[in-house]
């Protein structure tokens, strides 16, 4: 096999802010499990230039709730609140990131998912990406979030259902579809 490169035509240009770094949603509801305020971390993020902070991954699915105001120390782990995702933009603006925002689809409900998307989307629409609904909805039969015979159409009903509430609330907001884990 012989592969020639030919720097100086590229047929397509990586953008500079091609970069990402995906975060655990979860993170976000102990004060110790996403460095936000950490000056020595927003510097190396900031240092390797312009990019994208995912945050969703399987713990959005497992979170239980959405509750607009401060986490206290009697706030339960499983909720989000508006002060963690707060947390979430001030850091990327610190960093100079855009930030693509994960919205539970496995115990939420569209109703919490709108009001969460109409606050995320309210106070840091300057640095935000999209709303992705739900993660990895390939595995929700093999850990008990819906049953064996969830397909691909249940999925696209549920999301569907989700989307139109949030647009509902918030008409300009950037929808994404969810990251597979790629298992059937």
């Amino acid at each position: 096999v012989t592969i020639t490169a030919h720097p100086e035509s590229p047929a397509i240009a990586i953008p500079r802010d091609f970069i990402s770094l995906s975060f655990e949603t979860g993170s976000l509801t102990s004060a110790t499990g996403f460095p936000a305020e950490n000056v020595v971390f927003q510097r190396i993020v900031a240092q390797i230039g312009p990019g994208l902070a995912r945050f969703g991954g399987n713990s959005v699915d497992q979170l239980t709730g959405w509750m607009r105001g401060q986490r206290t120390s009697s706030t339960s782990s499983s909720v989000i609140t508006s002060s963690d995702a707060d947390r979430v933009f001030a850091f990327a603006r610190a960093v100079g990131w855009r930030v693509l925002f994960s919205l539970g689809l496995g115990h939420g409900d569209p109703a919490a998912d709108a009001d969460e998307a109409a606050y995320v989307y309210q106070t840091a629409g300057d640095v935000l990406s999209g709303l992705e609904i739900g993660n990895e909805p390939d595995l929700f039969h093999s850990n008990g979030l819906r049953p064996t015979t969830y397909t691909v159409t249940d999925y696209v009903t549920e999301w569907q259902t989700y989307a139109n509430a949030i647009q509902a609330k918030v008409p300009a907001a950037v929808l994404t579809g969810p990251a597979a884990a790629g298992s059937i």
